[in-house]
């Protein structure tokens, strides 16, 4: 900005003394000829006077060449004489024999016409420019000849000269003045401005603290006033921004639900980190990416299409693949403008798929459930029948279908507590209590409850718990539940004669306990689901010992309320390994 004030301020000046040279020059030069003009002219009596004294006649006078001198000498200038035909009789300088016809010079046809004309040109017998004053030559009332007088306007030229020469020289020193001066102007000017720009550059990279101070009382001074108090708003703007910013990222990335945006050229425009989860995909490489190249779902895609076809809300579920298999359920809304447009849409993603997994486990569930309670009612039911049927006259036969009757109500009995237990611990009714349990009492006592089952089958049971070990953070009496169910399992898939050990070990935060029998091992592809309801490796055996299927999930779910995990290792044929932690009191 300085050099184009200093630039244009030099312009301005050198056209001003240009344009000053030209009408200067153009007014004096048609000034002085104004002035000779009117000196010519002027001369009129003087040449009338020696024109009477001489007594010509024209054309018959011969002597006019040396008239025409006499003239000259008098009016010191250049005098022709010229016919009505337009021949040159006399002239003060040149050879008039040699010079041309004269009639369509401009002064000489309007002298002809009685008037007295003046004009400038260029002379081509002298080779200069010449100014012309022809005037009529009158002899008994009428015109018989012209008288024309010339001078060379080379004083003329000559001052036209010296002015542009002033001019020039003007103009080179006030170039000079214009710089130095134009420094000092400019620099006054484009400091307040450079102060400004400086500022702006820091408000760009966000340091608003700064405020500029111009000194002058002027436009400036209110322009940096006016910039200081954008200044400030700025920063107010900027922090209700930032905050209303960070308070919606904060509650994007909280959401449970994805959040998935797109324009109307199908470009990300927003998401959020559960999308990432949900979707699978990496969240800093989406932002104005085409939905497909970052999702690559048509479904998803169609339901969008959908959406800005309908322009209204839209509900859809759908089932993807990758990441993993999951059920989502999906709400879309286009984004609409306070004018009415709507510039995109966006999606409210949620994972039902935990809700499918238990819709599918509830049903899962109540089917077996109903399968299990009516295999034993049915088997109560026809042996209740076949009894009243008259077979209750046999005392052996009646005893038989007692004892089965008898087994199988005992096992419904036990299912039922089963699932209530079950149905307690997973709705957080049944509160574990937090108390210290000394681990080898609680097993010899749990033992002793089998002692009859272990002699009638000649089973081997050592148990090697440390006295030194210590005390585990749990509810006894649900910790001797869980012992329960792993001995009472491991005596049932023990053949006779087998061997069970009870064994325990002391880790840096936890106890871990063991449960290992050499009966008849679990397969490696059942040993996932071991722990599921109702689950059973040998559905036949399970029944016939008495079992539910639920035993193992209620031990998982105790397990884990009291703070510890649980796990199998198995081999078939070998024998199985249950192990279990609970934390250690400190």
């Amino acid at each position: 900005m300085q050099k184009r004030i200093m630039v244009t301020y030099m312009i301005i000046i050198l056209l001003a003394l240009f344009l000053s040279g030209i009408f200067s020059s153009k007014a004096i030069e048609n000034h002085y000829i104004q002035l000779l003009r009117n000196n010519l002219v002027a001369q009129n009596l003087l040449i009338n006077n020696i024109l009477r004294d001489e007594e010509i006649s024209l054309p018959n006078t011969y002597n006019l060449n040396e008239i025409a001198n006499k003239i000259s000498r008098k009016v010191n200038a250049r005098v022709t004489i010229i016919t009505t035909e337009g021949l040159v009789v006399g002239d003060s300088e040149e050879d008039y024999k040699k010079m041309d016809n004269h009639k369509n010079r401009p002064e000489v046809a309007a002298a002809l016409k009685g008037e007295i004309s003046s004009t400038t040109r260029f002379s081509e017998t002298v080779k200069t420019r010449m100014m012309y004053v022809a005037m009529p030559i009158k002899q008994n009332g009428r015109i018989a000849g012209v008288i024309r007088l010339s001078i060379a306007l080379q004083d003329v030229i000559r001052m036209v000269r010296n002015i542009w020469k002033i001019n020039i020289l003007a103009a080179f020193i006030s170039t000079i003045i214009v710089f130095f001066v134009g420094i000092k102007i400019s620099r006054d000017i484009t400091k307040p401005l450079r102060k400004m720009s400086v500022m702006a550059s820091e408000i760009a990279r966000g340091n608003l603290g700064k405020k500029i101070t111009i000194k002058t009382r002027d436009e400036v001074r209110e322009l940096a006033d006016a910039f200081n108090y954008m200044t400030e708003k700025l920063k107010e703007t900027i922090n209700e921004l930032e905050d209303g910013k960070g308070k919606m990222k904060a509650i994007l990335t909280n959401m449970f639900d994805g959040i998935i945006a797109i324009d109307r050229k199908r470009r990300i425009i927003l998401t959020n980190p559960s999308v990432e989860k949900i979707l699978g995909i990496e969240q800093k490489n989406t932002m104005g990416r085409h939905l497909m190249e970052v999702v690559r779902n048509h479904e998803l895609m169609d339901f969008f299409n959908e959406v800005f076809k309908k322009e209204s809300p839209v509900f859809k579920e759908m089932k993807v693949i990758y990441p993993g298999e999951r059920f989502l359920r999906l709400h879309f809304s286009p984004i609409r403008m306070e004018d009415g447009r709507i510039i995109g849409a966006v999606a409210v993603i949620r994972d039902i798929t935990q809700l499918r997994k238990l819709e599918r486990v509830r049903k899962d569930f109540v089917a077996n459930v109903t399968h299990e309670l009516r295999t034993p009612l049915t088997s109560i039911t026809g042996f209740v029948e076949t009894l009243l049927d008259g077979y209750y006259k046999d005392p052996e036969v009646t005893k038989k279908f007692l004892e089965i009757i008898d087994f199988e109500s005992k096992r419904l009995h036990n299912l039922i507590n089963d699932i209530l237990d079950l149905s307690r611990i997973e709705t957080g009714k049944v509160e574990f209590k937090a108390e210290k349990v000394n681990l080898k009492g609680v097993c010899q006592e749990t033992l002793k409850i089998f002692n009859k089952r272990i002699k009638e089958k000649q089973m081997d049971i050592t148990v090697n718990i440390p006295e030194n070990l210590s005390q585990v953070l749990g509810d006894k009496r649900w910790l001797e539940h869980v012992l329960m169910n792993l001995i009472d399992n491991a005596i049932k898939y023990t053949p006779p004669g087998g061997k069970i050990k009870i064994f325990a070990k002391e880790k840096k935060y936890f106890v871990e306990v063991a449960v290992r029998d050499t009966g008849i091992g679990i397969p490696k592809e059942h040993i996932d689901r071991i722990f599921e309801r109702f689950y059973r490796v040998d559905k036949a055996r399970s029944r016939e010992e008495g079992g539910t299927g639920l035993g193992l999930s209620i031990v998982k779910h105790i397990v884990k309320n009291m703070g510890g995990k649980i796990w199998v290792e198995s081999e078939p044929g070998k024998g199985s390994t249950f192990i279990f932690t609970l934390p250690k009191v400190r």
